[in-house]
């Protein structure tokens, strides 16, 4: 079935990605071959061709090849999911039977919603209106083309005149957007785009989402040139110059915010690379593989397929990571990843946290730390972005009626990980200088017990 799986997805990338660069070629009037060495290359199969011809789209285009392919690769795990592991026997097709029709009858929520269908349109509008303001930052303070000055300190200013929702995910978009124009394309690698002397120049408050911006600048920049056909040393050598060009940028206690963007770029955009690219962090730089998987979580909630109106839309991102996860440690960084970025999404509807994974989730969620942590993380960070945010006060007094054991859940996994995130463990972190640790799943209370 791996195989099965695996074939089936290269040929829809390849598919996909002939379907774009015909006309985007056609367009240009002049299409310009493949070089040789793409085309070596390319003789590896599907994906080194769909790869070659992506990379060659310009600008919007390539956005779309590779938020396609995503989506394609994931329609088609989800379909390949639901056949029986075992085709010959009888009562595995039965059991296939039964979870596609449990997945239908979610599905259809979003075509004649209840009450928990209204709340699953509302997290997919929620993570559209976030999504909208990552990638277009530049619309909403405007940021300066290349060759122009790059007034950082301004455009943070600018960030934070929008409502305290929206200005964490602006500045996330704004520090992408200052480390792309700092670093023209050709020119020399950045040192100290957050270092002590440019981190003084803006808001401590705006460093821990400028850190994640610049960081995911760096892991695009550098995981784009990749092919899937690409060599172990040659993935090893890539992440390693990453995870340098993180460190020679950022503060020290920030640069784990930093670190995590290379797992969220890498499974939102090239999945096909998600295992060979933890295989090289784990050789070259295992301190960094907690925040990789934390990013891949964050990335598993992003992902396209997880827009889509249909099945078990708050909980399918979960099911993914279990599976795609390969061990413990990768599992539990990956489902706090995912509640960190569920939380920041849904904060100002803590219901739909409440009724769409807690409440059904609830026994699954409290078997390991992993959603627990995530919940206390995103709100140490949250509160440092915007520090005294009503959204979170009003976050934090919500409680679900009705249903004691729901009140609970929430308060085991959700109220009391977030009051202690915000009273005692952000303080302490703070005052360490230490709040890029956030950014991967570890024992908060025992970090936070060190540091004090």
């Amino acid at each position: 079935m791996n195989a099965l799986s695996e074939l089936t997805r290269s040929f829809l990338s390849f598919s996909w990605s002939m379907s774009l660069y015909g006309p985007v070629q056609a367009w240009r009037t002049a299409a310009a071959p493949l070089s040789p060495d793409e085309a070596d290359r390319a003789e590896s199969g599907y994906d080194s061709v769909a790869w070659v011809a992506g990379r060659e789209l310009p600008g919007a285009w390539n956005e779309a090849f590779l938020a396609g392919d995503s989506l394609q690769r994931d329609l088609t795990d989800l379909g390949l999911a639901m056949l029986p592991r075992d085709l010959l026997d009888p009562g595995a097709w039965l059991d296939s039977g039964e979870a596609a029709l449990t997945a239908f009858g979610e599905g259809l929520r979003f075509a004649v919603p209840d009450r928990r269908g209204r709340l699953a349109w509302r997290e997919i509008g929620n993570k559209v209106e976030v999504f909208g303001l990552v990638k277009r930052v530049g619309e909403k303070i405007g940021v300066p083309g290349a060759g122009e000055p790059f007034d950082l300190p301004a455009l943070v200013a600018r960030s934070y005149e929008l409502d305290s929702y929206e200005a964490l995910w602006a500045v996330e978009g704004l520090g992408h957007a200052y480390a792309d124009h700092l670093w023209p394309r050709g020119g020399p690698t950045p040192t100290g785009l957050l270092a002590r002397e440019a981190a003084d120049t803006v808001p401590a408050t705006s460093l821990l989402m400028l850190h994640a911006g610049i960081g995911l600048a760096f892991a695009e920049r550098r995981i784009v040139p990749l092919l899937p056909a690409v060599s172990p040393e040659e993935i090893a050598t890539v992440v390693a110059e990453i995870v340098e060009l993180c460190r020679a940028n950022s503060l020290p206690g920030d640069v784990g915010a930093a670190w995590e963007s290379m797992g969220l770029y890498t499974r939102s955009f090239h999945p096909q690379l998600l295992t060979a690219v933890d295989e090289a962090v784990r050789r070259v730089a295992p301190e960094v593989r907690g925040y990789y998987w934390h990013g891949a979580g964050r990335a598993f909630y992003f992902l396209p397929i997880n827009f889509l109106p249909c099945g078990w839309t708050a909980w399918r991102p979960f099911e993914m990571a279990r599976e795609q996860a390969p061990d413990e440690e990768a599992r539990l960084g990956a489902w706090a990843g995912l509640a960190w970025a569920a939380t920041l999404v849904n904060m100002r509807q803590p219901e739909v946290l409440a009724h769409l994974l807690v409440g059904p989730h609830g026994h699954e969620l409290a078997a390991n730390g992993g959603f627990a942590n995530g919940v206390a993380s995103s709100l140490v960070m949250r509160w440092d972005t915007t520090p005294g945010a009503e959204l979170v006060e009003r976050f934090l007094a919500y409680r679900p009626s009705g249903d004691p054991e729901l009140a609970r859940r929430w308060d085991e996994l959700v109220r009391r990980p977030a009051e202690t995130a915000v009273e005692r463990w952000h303080p302490v972190l703070a005052r360490a200088g230490q709040l890029g640790e956030v950014f991967r799943y570890q024992d908060l209370a025992a970090l936070v017990a060190r540091l004090s």
